[in-house]
Formats: structure tokens, C-alpha cells, sequence
């Protein structure tokens, strides 16, 4: 089986770099990563590690869209969609109607039909230049080209797989959007479109809003491409979506996304954590040694939330509203107790560098991945971290401190994840973790009652992922077959 891992995210990466090193060591397999056009320092340094182990991996940045590699251009140049004739009229008539009153809107739409018309095409090279059998997603998501190549692989009859690493009802897309004036029905062209397709309209905190800007919505609705649920991550029409809990899969059942084409696997994440898990005190001295950290110590672990006070609007909800300000009660409030050696997991589009300065002398941060380092503290703190479901699967205590105020509902109802929005509260709460070993005890004991939900921890996800991947690719291979027989 040949496998083709197409990355549109650093937030995919962990999930995609175990599975597809996975496949890699197996026989008569064969990996490719393809790296859409992505200039960031974390993909380059993405591929160079997997290059490093031997794995193909593919930067857009470096050769160019695959569809100009083989010479195919988008057929129309004013962005209407050759792959999909039947829908051209009503690409012309949009454009039409949008240049004549909404000129903003009509470029912008022009722009997202050539956008993802250039994606249908490059699914198409990309099946051409390297023949795989399954095609594997981090996600699918409006926003981003996945719908587009879906439908692209779906047209030259390769199979899309999503391994999904994110849990998202569409909270999290409204608390951003809500700044944004672009997302916001308010003028003539966005109430139009939600009155012509309300499923891409929600109301959040007092507005109306829709999940693309009104150019995007109207050329994926052109393309007739669009997510059934615009709002839900993964809704669409990829052929399967390996889960990695029930908890995931009761989740977005209760989201609203039909069960039919979820399979319940673990995630490659889940294979990270087990093998750690297994040699968690040897390991921990060892980290403890690498850090230079006392030994003997409890570990706090912590994932240290990202910035995003750039983000259109800001986030005038937070206590905070300079990143620096918010990073230094952060440390100063885990660093302010004597009893755990305090770890810093920084999100992947940090680098560990430029965070030094917060290292005190039982603070430091750590360069291994956040998987590697869950399974060795006794305490988690995060805010609203899709990470939070690793310490879940592994038992262990998590204080989820919503400092931007976000206020999502993913694990609200987890007996073992204290939640708190407050500065004080949150001071007060590593306090007693720190002092109380009784109130740490029994938080855990409280996750351990969780943990089988929200992770299959046996060491074998990856494997069944890889079976789910070969049944797709055999049984779409058996329909194409099967239809070459009938004509």
C-alpha cells in the first residue's frame, strides 16, 4: 500500500509524523508527505525530520502547486470550474450579480473559485505524480483547501482518510470569528447568503455569523463541495475518519456528524503515550537529568498557551492584553510552590529559544513533543488544549485555566478536569494540587474513571489505522473495478 499524507497545519503534525513513520518500518509499504504551501520555519523543519529518517517528504514552497509540476493549469481563467461543467452557470451568474453590487464580495469570490478550482486540479497531479493507493487528511475543514481535494482524489477514484486530532462543534471558530467584521451578517451580501444557505449561519454571543466569508461559501457552494455542516470539523465527504476515543465519537455524533463513516481506531498519539507510560518513572529522572531539575520531585506539566491577542478584534474578555504580561503571571503562579519540578511544553510554531526567559529555577521548558511528556507528570495544566484529552486517556489530574475566557464546552462534563476562568481561583488551585496530596489523589482517582473513554492505550492504533486504510483503498479499488467490468 502507498500512502500520500497531505499537511495543511503544524497542528497536525504529531499525529501524521507517528502514523506515517508507522508505515514507513512496515514492509511492502511506502509513505509520501506532501506539505502544502506552507513557508513556515516549523514545516521546513517538519520535513527535514522526516527526511532525516529516510521518509519522502514534498514542500509546495519548493516545487511549485503540482498542477503547474505537470503543466495543467486551471482550464478557465476566470475561475469557473472545468472539472464540474454543470455548475459554471451559476459561478457566472454569482459573479455576475457580485461584480455589479458587491465588488468586494465578487473579487473575493473570483479569488476563492480560482483558490479551490487550483486545488481540484492539483488532487488530480498529485494522484498522477505519485499513484498512491489512500490519501490521509489531518482534517477537513471549509477554511482550508480540503474539501477541494477531496473531491479531486474522489474524481480519479483514490480514497480520503481523515486522521482527525481535533475536536471542534464550532465554538471555537465563533469566539474568533466574532471579532471579525468579515464573518459577520450585516450587510446585504452575507444576510443574502444566509438566507440562501442557512446551514453556514450560527448565532454567537449576540451576532450572526457564517463560517466563511461570503466569496468562499458562494464557490464552494458553486463547486458543490460544501460540508453538509459547515460549522463541524470534519464534516464532508472524506470516506472515512479514523476517531481516536469514544469520547471523540460521542462528540461529534452529538455535533451533529452522521456515525457512518467514523471508525473508532486510537490515534498514532495514543501508541506515544502507552510506550512512555510504560517507563514513566526511568524516563521522568532521566528528562529531570536533561533539565537539570532536583530529583524525586512530582512533575507539573504545563502546555503553555499560545498568543492571541493578534487575532482581528483582540480578546478584550482576557484579564491580559499583552501576551508578555499574561506569560509572566502564568509562570510566576506555577513557579510560586514548593513542591513539583514545573515542565513548559510550548506549542509547535514557538521555538524553544525564544522562550528561555521564563525558565526559573524549578521552571524549565522542554524540547520533546507534548506526547512524550503527558504520561510523566502528576499534574497537567493547559487552557482549552486539544492536549487535554492526552492527560485524560493517561489518568492524570488537569486544571484547565480559560484565560482568554473562550469558554468552550469540550471536556466540561470530565469528572478529572477542573476548569476555572479566575486569576485568584487559579493561584488558589495549584496551591492545594501543590500542598494537598489528598485533593491530587482523588482528582486522579476521578480521571482513571475517564481515561478508557478518551484513548485506546494498547499500542496498536497506528496498526489498525493502517487496516482501515488498506480496507478503504482495496474496496475503492473493487468499485472502480467493478465499473470498468460493467461498462
Amino acid at each position: 500500500m502507498k500512502a500520500l499524507i497531505i499537511v495543511h497545519s503544524p497542528t497536525w503534525f504529531t499525529e501524521l509524523s507517528v502514523l506515517g513513520r508507522h508505515i514507513h518500518g512496515l514492509p511492502d509499504h511506502e509513505v509520501v508527505f506532501y506539505i502544502i504551501d506552507y513557508a513556515h520555519w516549523t514545516m521546513r523543519e517538519f520535513a527535514a525530520d522526516l527526511r532525516r529518517d529516510g521518509i519522502r517528504c514534498v514542500l509546495e514552497c519548493e516545487h511549485g502547486p503540482p498542477r503547474k509540476v505537470l503543466g495543467d493549469g486551471v482550464a478557465e481563467s476566470d475561475g469557473s470550474a472545468a472539472p464540474l461543467p454543470r455548475e459554471r452557470w451559476l459561478a457566472r451568474a454569482a459573479k455576475a450579480a457580485l461584480r455589479s453590487f458587491a465588488p468586494a464580495e465578487g473579487r473575493d469570490f473570483l479569488a476563492h473559485m480560482h483558490e479551490l478550482t487550483s486545488a481540484l486540479a492539483d488532487a488530480r497531479a498529485l494522484a498522477r505524480i505519485h499513484a498512491p493507493d489512500v490519501v490521509v487528511l489531518g482534517g477537513n475543514n471549509p477554511g482550508y483547501a480540503t474539501p477541494a481535494l477531496i473531491e479531486g482524489f474522489k474524481q480519479v477514484g483514490i480514497p480520503t482518510v481523515i486522521v482527525s486530532s481535533t475536536m471542534s462543534n464550532g465554538l471555537e471558530e465563533a469566539a474568533v470569528y466574532s471579532g471579525d467584521p468579515r464573518y459577520h451578517v450585516t450587510r446585504w451580501p452575507a444576510r443574502l447568503t444566509a438566507a440562501l444557505f442557512p446551514k453556514w449561519r450560527i448565532e454567537y454571543g449576540g451576532l450572526q455569523l457564517l463560517r466563511c466569508p461570503v466569496g468562499r461559501v458562494l464557490a464552494l457552494e458553486a463547486l458543490r463541495i460544501a460540508p453538509p455542516r459547515p460549522w463541524i470539523f470534519n464534516s464532508g465527504y472524506a470516506d472515512a475518519i479514523a476517531m481516536e476515543s469514544q469520547a471523540m465519537v460521542d462528540y461529534y455524533v452529538e455535533a451533529g456528524l452522521p456515525p457512518d463513516n467514523m471508525v473508532l481506531t486510537g490515534s498514532p498519539s495514543d501508541d506515544t503515550l502507552a510506550r512512555i507510560a510504560a517507563n514513566a518513572p526511568r524516563l521522568r529522572e532521566e528528562l529531570y537529568a536533561e533539565l537539570a531539575l532536583p530529583t524525586g520531585r512530582p512533575m507539573l506539566l504545563t502546555a503553555l498557551v499560545p498568543e492571541f491577542f493578534y487575532l482581528m478584534g483582540g480578546r478584550p474578555q482576557c484579564d491580559f492584553q499583552k501576551y508578555d504580561e499574561l506569560v509572566d503571571f502564568w509562570v510566576r503562579s506555577l513557579a510560586d510552590q514548593p513542591t513539583y519540578n514545573v515542565v513548559v511544553a510550548l506549542h509547535p510554531s514557538v521555538k524553544v529559544d525564544t522562550m528561555r526567559y521564563i525558565e526559573r529555577s524549578n521552571v524549565r521548558i522542554a524540547s520533546r513533543k507534548t506526547a512524550h511528556l503527558v504520561p510523566l507528570c502528576d499534574l497537567y495544566v493547559a487552557s482549552i488544549s486539544s492536549t487535554i484529552r492526552w492527560a485524560i486517556a493517561c489518568g492524570k489530574p488537569v486544571l484547565n485555566y480559560d484565560v482568554y475566557r473562550y469558554r468552550y464546552t469540550d471536556f466540561l462534563q470530565v469528572s478529572g478536569v477542573i476548569a476555572t476562568e479566575e486569576q485568584d481561583e487559579f493561584r488558589a488551585l495549584i496551591k492545594r494540587f501543590a500542598e494537598e496530596k489528598d485533593f491530587l489523589a482523588q482528582i486522579a482517582a476521578c480521571q482513571r474513571t475517564e481515561s478508557a473513554r478518551w484513548g485506546r492505550l494498547d499500542g496498536k492504533s497506528s496498526e489498525r489505522i493502517v487496516e482501515l486504510l488498506a480496507a478503504r483503498s482495496h474496496s475503492s479499488l473493487a468499485r472502480v473495478l467493478g465499473s470498468s467490468s460493467a461498462v
